[in-house]
Order: C-alpha cells, then sequence, then structure tokens
C-alpha cells in the first residue's frame, strides 16, 4: 500500500494512501519535510539529539544515532549511503548506519555536500570556502565585498555560486577562486538557480522575472516577464 506521510514541530505520521488509517507515528522536531529516499523505502526523522533512519512503509526504526547536539537538520547524502546530519553548533556529520563513527564535518554555519562526497561547500556572511571530507583541509575560499545567505557548489564541482536576498548572482570559478560572472535581477531571488550544462544558468525573481544567463560570458540570453511573483522553474 502507499504511505502519506504528514508532520508538524513535534511528529510525523504515516497513513494508509487508500484507507487514511494511521499506522505509525514518531517523534520530529521540526517542520522540515522528514527525509525520504524513495528507491530504498526509507525516512529520516530527528528528535534532540537523535536522528532515526526508519521504513517508510511501517515506521519502524532501522537504525538510529546520538549525535550529542541539538540536531537541526537531516537528509539523505548524494550518491552513496550515507545521511548529513547538521546540530545547532558549527558541526556536522556524515552517518552510514552500518559504521560505528559518524564522520565529523567541522563548517562555518552552512554545508553542502559534493555530489561525490570528497569535499563541502560551506558559508557565513561574506565568506564561502570549499573544505577537504577527508582531512578537513581548506580547498579554496570565496570572499566577497557583501554578505550572501545562499550558495550552492555545481555538480562538477567547478563553479560556485552564491546569491542574496537583494537579486544578485555571483559565479566563482572553484580553481582559480575567482568571480567570473556577477547577474542583478531586481527583487528576491525565489529559490536556488538552476545551473545547466551548457554553462547557463536560470534564476527567477519575486517581481515576476525568470532570466536564463550566459556564465562563460556574464550576459543575459532571455528573460521572461511574469504578471506576478515567480515561485519555480525547471
Amino acid at each position: 500500500e502507499r504511505v502519506i506521510v504528514t508532520w508538524n514541530r513535534s511528529r510525523a505520521q504515516l497513513w494508509g494512501a487508500m484507507t487514511g488509517e494511521l499506522f505509525s507515528e514518531c517523534e520530529h522536531d521540526a517542520m522540515h519535510k522528514p527525509p525520504i529516499n524513495n528507491d530504498a523505502g526509507q525516512l529520516l526523522t530527528w528528535s534532540g539529539e537523535t536522528v532515526h533512519l526508519r521504513n517508510a512503509a511501517t515506521g519502524e526504526s532501522m537504525a538510529s544515532a546520538e549525535f550529542g547536539d541539538k540536531i537541526q537538520l537531516a537528509k539523505f547524502a548524494p550518491g552513496e549511503d550515507d545521511i548529513l546530519v547538521q546540530g545547532e553548533q558549527k558541526i556536522a556529520w556524515l552517518w552510514r548506519p552500518d559504521s560505528k563513527e559518524p564522520k565529523e564535518l567541522k563548517h562555518d554555519g552552512n554545508v553542502i555536500l559534493a555530489s561525490d562526497q570528497s569535499c563541502f561547500l560551506t558559508w557565513h556572511d561574506k565568506l564561502a570556502r570549499l573544505v577537504d571530507v577527508a582531512n578537513g583541509e581548506e580547498l579554496a575560499r570565496f570572499e566577497h565585498e557583501q554578505p550572501f545567505n545562499r550558495a550552492l557548489l555545481t555538480d562538477d564541482k567547478q563553479h560556485v555560486v552564491t546569491w542574496n536576498h537583494y537579486g544578485w548572482i555571483n559565479v566563482w570559478e572553484a580553481a582559480s577562486e575567482r568571480m567570473i560572472a556577477q547577474f542583478v535581477h531586481d527583487a528576491t531571488i525565489n529559490a536556488t538557480p538552476i545551473v545547466l550544462a551548457s554553462g547557463h544558468l536560470l534564476a527567477w525573481d519575486s517581481a515576476g522575472m525568470a532570466r536564463l544567463w550566459d556564465m562563460n560570458s556574464n550576459s543575459e540570453i532571455l528573460r521572461l516577464r511574469h504578471a506576478g511573483a515567480v515561485c519555480g522553474a525547471r
């Protein structure tokens, strides 16, 4: 039977999609959606300092771990069986449920793991850094003149993209630590921009404008004007 998962600030609940029957509920500390790995049939929940890996069909805990810090977020890491866990302090962990000790990652406040898990991007205020997962060494740093609040690392690890609520987007070349493009929207960037394999970047804002940018030539290719705020694109 297919399962519907609902959640609030203290609890996640699993329901039968055909019957409407509540067949499992568990503690869950946040309004964040409990992450689901549909391929493996797994569900993550967290409460206090504990993260549970659960069977998504039954809600049964398959594995759990204590992290010594109040959990803020847990999610399935890309490409592997690991789980990325973030606490209140500037420490994250890579947890593989079948291993003994989670791998500790010291970060600056925000963290995104590379798709191959070799490094992670971390940032705070005016600085973003690439850090090696294996030894914690800094691989590159990207210093900004103005604060920013969001960032991404492209799948090929060639570029770092940073942006803020005021509408500007910076594109950095990871190897040289050099900013190669800057794009400016007239309003708040509403979601994570999409970086395409062609070297183009698609972004959209609260003023009703979606724009396609060329990262290599630092130029605008296309703009799509809407009557209201753009909330998503692909």
